[in-house]
């Protein structure tokens, strides 16, 4: 399959449009040497929609392990084999084979629950289903953290259903309000039980979560991050989970993205500050907050050669398939072709395609053009 020169035109024409004015330049620069590649006669075709077993990603079975037990319990009604499987996550001395916390899974479970009927309009039953399930949890184990914290993960579900596809901005009024009903809803939850809830450091990030939604102060947002990576200082994830309320989307900007991670660097020891950059470097460039990665290294007043540092010291002490993914994905969208090969190498025809979103480009379609990348001479 051939991919057109009409796709690396949007490719391109995205990174002008994001970039802020005075680095359009910049930008278009960091996503140039991807569009040349439309001129070139080698091509590679699309990747493929599975793995087909090639390469086996530890992290990705027991995060469909976890998943699988979670749903089979909320399907049952079964809180104790909720409680049981929150246990004994939270009870784990060690990180999943991608370094995250095992617990994550519990709540990212949820959201895949509730997204079965469909991503954005999942029916109200099933809503009212998984909290009548909750409730009996948090009934039974009323000292379980992550059973309040599982409540609010419905309830900032049922916000994004609320919301859709559309920016708060584009939103009709009735649907504007179910969204911030919803919002202030799991707001009352997590304050409501606090001392418990915070016995499971997923609640800070759902905390982060809403204010970034309700628009908060953002030095009180900043307290709360470092509130979070001060009681639970082996979540590494909790400075990544901070950063999208920093940036112009949400109505902050390139300095305060800049200062933010700064700010958190600051606060984790040197052995752990590299996985901290890496995961954020990652969420910048896989969710479109920044598509070129010249524009990243600019913004952030960095090097291409530090933020590819920090990818690889996630691979060499967390070697799982997802964070090499990761680490392919960002020297991509920094342009160097040297370092990619290898990567791609190791990757073969097996993507793991969830690590490859870039934005919104379609599933496989990202790696394809970094594929063709790599191969220009």
């Amino acid at each position: 399959m051939k991919i057109s020169d009409v796709t690396f035109d949007l490719v391109c024409r995205l990174c002008a449009r994001v970039a802020p004015l005075f680095i359009v330049t910049v930008a278009i620069m960091g996503a140039w040497s991807l569009c040349r590649a439309a001129d070139a006669p080698y091509e590679l075709p699309l990747a493929p929609f599975h793995s087909e077993g090639k390469r086996i990603s530890a992290e990705e079975n027991l995060g469909a392990a976890v998943v699988k037990n979670l749903t089979n319990a909320l399907n049952a009604g079964d809180v104790d084999a909720l409680e049981q499987l929150a246990n004994s996550l939270l009870r784990q001395k060690t990180k999943t084979p991608a370094g995250f916390l095992p617990i994550r899974y519990i709540h990212g479970g949820i959201r895949i629950y509730l997204s079965q009927d469909n991503e954005d309009a999942v029916k109200a039953h099933t809503f009212d289903r998984i909290l009548e399930t909750i409730h009996a949890w948090q009934k039974r184990y009323p000292n379980s953290g992550t059973a309040i914290v599982a409540e609010a993960d419905v309830f900032l579900r049922r916000a994004l259903a609320a919301r859709g596809g559309e920016t708060i901005d584009q939103l009709p009024p009735g649907r504007l309000k179910l969204f911030r009903t919803n919002v202030l809803i799991a707001r009352g939850v997590l304050l409501e039980k606090a001392k418990i809830g915070k016995t499971d450091p997923l609640w800070y990030e759902k905390m982060a979560t809403v204010g970034q939604y309700i628009g908060a102060d953002r030095q009180q947002f900043l307290r709360l991050i470092d509130a979070g990576m001060r009681d639970h200082p082996e979540d590494l994830e909790m400075a990544d989970s901070g950063v999208t309320y920093m940036v112009s989307r949400w109505g902050g900007g390139d300095e305060m993205v800049a200062a933010y991670i700064k700010h958190v660097l600051s606060r984790v020891s040197k052995e752990d500050a590299p996985i901290v950059a890496a995961r954020i470097y990652y969420r910048l460039l896989n969710s479109g907050f920044y598509y070129a990665g010249s524009e990243l290294v600019y913004v952030l007043h960095t090097s291409v050669e530090q933020v590819e540092r920090a990818m690889a010291d996630v691979v060499a002490r967390y070697p799982d398939p997802v964070n090499v993914d990761a680490q392919a994905m960002v020297t991509c969208a920094l342009g160097d072709k040297l370092r990619l090969r290898p990567l791609l190498a190791e990757i073969g025809d097996s993507p793991i395609l969830s690590h490859w979103a870039a934005g919104s480009a379609p599933d496989g379609s990202y790696f394809s053009l970094c594929r063709n990348f790599a191969a220009q001479n």
